[in-house]
């Protein structure tokens, strides 16, 4: 029998080529019918996957339950009431010691600061944002004047626990909640026909601005995937939220272009277009700040 890849005589009891390393096919060795080479390979395959469960197994059974064990037993035997004891003199100890507190506070300013820019989208928040987290630093590396050790504990104290609250704002608060699209719609404009000529004409006001309020929500979901879009990196204008929000936006003022066209043929209209006006205002400001970057 010769090797059917390089032509070399197979020699009794040889299981592969000599040269080229291929393997012989021996019929008598073969598990599967007839003793091909198809079968060959999945009986290799069964034979390695049957030796890789068993190591799986051994590992499990020598190694990983063994050291599981082991750290169940050290968790058992913990003395959680000196661990407590031991905690609340470690914290005794920081708030006795304002140098320590003080380098905690600058350490939240700067991390929230930074958390605040980098994963909540801050580079893109209002002026006043960034206002507010310039004085946040500063006022962490501010020294206080103090009259003695007590008063500067005291208000080294006070910093730390300012910092944390602040810091925690910075952390968890969105820089676009306060332009959140909720507060265009709390009161509802008061359009009342004035005679029976003018109720139709009311009536398809009502429907224009209750489907402008049925969009708002539709705009919230888009600039919720698009906050998360800035928040993995991305640019803007790569957002798949940036375009649908476009058109959202123009299909929200092409209804209020609408709306106050049918409010000018209404009697004493003045009002009733200015606070549509005022409304489509702040609603698109509100959209601006929310999906458009500041420099």
């Amino acid at each position: 029998m010769y090797c059917k890849k390089c032509g070399t005589e197979q020699k009794e009891g040889q299981r592969f080529c000599p040269k080229c390393g291929e393997p012989f096919i021996i019929a008598n060795d073969n598990p599967i019918k007839d003793g091909n080479e198809d079968g060959f390979k999945k009986a290799n395959i069964v034979e390695r996957t049957e030796e890789l469960s068993q190591k799986g197994k051994n590992f499990i059974e020598n190694k990983f339950q063994p050291q599981f064990k082991e750290k169940v037993e050290e968790f058992k035997k913990i003395d959680w009431e000196e661990k407590k004891n031991e905690s609340v003199k470690n914290a005794q100890i920081f708030f006795s010691d304002k140098n320590k507190m003080r380098k905690a506070t600058i350490w939240i300013s700067i991390i929230s600061v930074l958390w605040f820019f980098i994963f909540r989208s801050g580079f893109s928040a209002s002026w006043y944002w960034w206002l507010f987290a310039i004085l946040f630093i500063i006022a962490a590396l501010y020294k206080v004047e103090t009259k003695d050790d007590d008063d500067a504990l005291k208000k080294t104290r006070w910093s730390l626990l300012l910092s944390i609250f602040i810091g925690i704002v910075f952390v968890f608060y969105s820089p676009r909640n306060s332009s959140s699209l909720g507060n265009t719609n709390d009161s509802e404009i008061d359009v009342k026909a004035k005679n029976p000529q003018e109720e139709e004409t009311v009536m398809r006001m009502a429907n224009i601005y209750g489907e402008i309020k049925s969009l708002l929500p539709k705009v919230e979901a888009l600039y919720n995937a698009h906050r998360q879009h800035l928040a993995n990196g991305a640019p803007h204008y790569t957002s798949p939220a940036w375009g649908k929000w476009q058109d959202c936006r123009n299909k929200i003022n092409s209804l209020w272009d609408e709306y106050i066209r049918l409010a000018k043929s209404l009697d004493d209209n003045e009002e009733i277009i200015e606070e549509a006006e005022n409304k489509r205002r702040v609603m698109n400001k509100s959209m601006d700040e929310m999906f458009v970057p500041r420099m």
